[in-house]
C-alpha cells in the first residue's frame, strides 16, 4: 500500500509475544480517521498483546505498524504519545492516591511546560466530562467505576491524541455502567473527532463500531464492514452464549 493511501493506523502482519511464547500470528488491521473500530475476542485471544505492541510496550518479532503515514514499529511509547496516539489501559491505570485533577495533569506530560495549553486541555476534559469538574479535588481511588472510566478517558485526551486505543472499557463495570462507558467513547469520537480502536469481548461494543475484527488465538479470523457489524454482533453473541451454555452443562453434576 502506498504511504499516501494508508489509514490513520495500519497494522501489517504483526507477530509478537513474550520470550519464546508467540501470541500474535500475522495480525493485520486498520483504523481510518474518524472511525471507531472494535477488536473483539475472548480472554487469551491476544487483544491486549496487540494493543501493547501497537503502542510500543512490546517489540514485534515481525510485521510493521504505521501511524499517520510513518513506520513507527520501533518507536517508544513516549514518542507515539507525542505523535498523537494515546492508550487507556486495561484496568484504567489511574493513580488512586492522587486527585482527579492531578491524574489529568499527568496525562499532559507530553505538552511540557506550556501551562496555558494544559489549562485549555483541562477545561476541555471538564467540559466533556462535567462530573470530573465536580470531583477534581477528590482522590481518584474514591470514584465510582463509571467515574474512573471518565477519568481514564479524560487523562488520555490531555495529550491531544488523534487516535485513542481503549483496552476493555467494560472490565469490572455493571451492565448499566458499561453502557455509560461506551456512550463516553462515542462522545469522544463524535464531539472531539478522535478515532478509536476499542478492544473488547463485550458484544455491545459493536453497537458503536463502524468496523470490527475478531481475534482468536492470535489471528484475525473475521472482519466486518459498516453494513456487516450488526450481523457480527448477533453471531458473536450466539457464539459466546453457546459456549457459556456448553460449559454450564459440562459443569452441572449428574443426578
Amino acid at each position: 500500500m502506498d504511504a499516501g493511501s494508508r489509514a490513520l493506523l495500519e497494522v501489517d502482519g504483526l507477530f509478537a509475544g513474550y520470550g519464546s511464547l508467540v501470541v500474535l500470528h500475522g495480525v493485520s488491521l486498520t483504523v481510518s480517521k474518524g472511525e471507531i473500530v472494535a477488536l473483539m475476542g475472548s480472554n487469551g485471544a491476544g487483544k491486549t498483546t496487540t494493543m501493547r505492541t501497537i503502542v510500543g510496550l512490546l517489540k514485534p518479532i515481525r510485521g510493521r505498524v504505521f501511524f499517520k503515514d510513518a513506520d513507527v514499529t520501533r518507536h517508544s511509547p513516549e514518542a507515539l504519545v507525542s505523535r498523537g496516539l494515546a492508550m487507556v489501559p486495561e484496568g484504567r491505570g489511574m493513580l488512586r492516591d492522587l486527585t482527579v485533577r492531578q491524574n489529568l495533569e499527568l496525562g499532559a506530560w507530553v505538552i511540557g511546560r506550556d501551562r496555558a495549553r494544559v489549562e485549555r486541555n483541562l477545561e476541555r476534559a471538564f467540559t466533556t466530562f462535567p462530573v470530573l469538574a465536580d470531583r477534581q479535588e477528590q482522590l481518584a481511588g474514591t470514584l465510582s467505576g463509571g467515574e474512573q472510566q471518565m477519568l481514564a478517558l479524560g487523562r488520555a485526551l490531555m495529550s491531544e491524541p488523534e487516535l485513542l486505543l481503549v483496552d476493555e472499557a467494560s472490565m469490572g463495570l455493571s451492565p448499566s455502567m458499561t453502557e455509560v462507558a461506551f456512550d463516553l467513547i462515542r462522545q469522544v469520537n463524535t464531539d472531539l473527532g478522535v478515532s478509536v480502536l476499542l478492544v473488547e469481548q463485550n458484544v455491545l461494543a459493536l453497537e458503536l463500531a463502524n468496523r470490527a475484527y475478531v481475534l482468536e488465538k492470535g489471528e484475525i479470523i473475521s472482519e466486518a464492514g459498516p453494513s456487516e457489524v450488526r450481523d457480527m454482533a448477533a453471531r458473536l453473541q450466539e457464539s459466546y452464549l453457546g459456549s457459556a451454555a456448553r460449559a454450564a452443562r459440562k459443569a452441572k453434576p449428574r443426578a
